[in-house]
């Protein structure tokens, strides 16, 4: 973390300066989400396709909020 404010830190801080691991398979998703404080984000795929990333501006997150709302299953 050289140059970063981050190695300042005296706490360990989960999915801060403490790395986590996420395991996927075929068909898979990942919430969508803002990360934690907004800060930014690296992953790295070991094995298999790439992956498709969206992106959506903070300023359409209402508009996605409502999208996912009409327009995505339902558990009854």
């Amino acid at each position: 973390m050289h140059g970063s404010l981050l190695k300042h830190l005296k706490a360990s801080i989960s999915g801060v300066n403490v790395p986590w691991l996420y395991v996927g398979m075929l068909f898979s998703t990942f919430c969508w989400h803002n990360e934690d404080n907004y800060l930014y984000s690296i992953n790295y795929s070991h094995e298999g396709a790439g992956k498709q990333w969206y992106g959506v501006p903070g300023t359409a997150t209402s508009l996605l909020e409502k999208v996912s709302e009409c327009c995505t299953w339902r558990a009854s």
